[in-house]
């Protein structure tokens, strides 16, 4: 396994259990993942939809995403696939961000 990956996938665990720092967000996606920290900072601590939606855009260009309001719950996917990643969570942004991570894990292990 990647460091990459692992740090992905730590991340994903604080930020679905909601033990999750600034620093935790920041640094993973500083180091792995260029300047989409901010994004991923503002959908988990203000639960910013926009902010969802920002690093959806950046991190899986192409992909749909079908977020629920009322129940606080995401899945993002491919229109080429059948299946996708579903997540929810306190609020629908963090849900979308935690789908997000799954998509971005489950890349890792694609062959590239």
């Amino acid at each position: 396994m990647t460091d990459r990956k692992q740090a992905l996938i730590d991340l994903r665990d604080k930020v679905k259990a909601g033990e999750c720092y600034p620093k935790d967000i920041l640094s993973v996606f500083l180091h792995y993942m260029g300047d989409c920290g901010q994004w991923a900072h503002d959908a988990y601590f203000h639960g910013s939809l926009d902010a969802a939606r920002a690093l959806h855009d950046a991190v899986l260009p192409g992909w749909e995403a079908y977020i629920s309001l009322m129940s606080g719950e995401a899945l993002v996917y491919e229109v080429v696939r059948v299946d996708g990643f579903f997540a929810s969570g306190e609020s629908p942004a963090r849900a979308w961000l935690l789908a997000i991570l799954e998509a971005v894990i489950a890349q890792e292990e694609q062959p590239k």
